[in-house]
């Protein structure tokens, strides 16, 4: 093996190097950054009541294992948060509903009276 082939070599691996650093760099930059996230949510989660306080090591432990575990997570916040309900009908009653359209008596007051045989469509 001569001298030119060891360049070579030595030129070769430190191109490889330096390319790889800089992407390692990012990679740990990122990481790090995700699982400052990761503390802050579980910190939230705690503040929120929605993991226990003796929980939050064991999830970020969990991120920091496999970031996709995220997604488990979310999958089970969103099965505990149920959507608020629109409230129930008002006690206010109307005191003439000719005045409102068939649509409006329907969708506003379930009136079943609404249809009418004009249905508003251009004959």
């Amino acid at each position: 093996m001569g001298n030119e082939n060891i360049d070579s070599i030595l030129q070769k691996t430190a191109a490889y190097i330096e390319k790889t650093q800089t992407e390692i760099d990012s990679y740990n930059e990122k990481r790090n950054a995700f699982l400052k996230r990761a503390s802050e949510a579980a910190d939230k989660l705690v503040e929120h009541g929605l993991i226990r306080k003796d929980q939050r090591d064991t999830l970020i432990t969990k991120l920091a294992v496999d970031e996709s575990e995220v997604w488990g997570l979310v999958e089970k916040l969103a099965a505990s948060v149920s959507v608020d309900g629109l409230g129930k009908a008002s006690g206010i009653e109307v005191a003439d509903m000719s005045a409102l359209d068939p649509f409006e008596r329907l969708v506003l007051y379930g009136d079943s009276q609404a249809q009418t045989s004009n249905s508003g469509m251009i004959e």
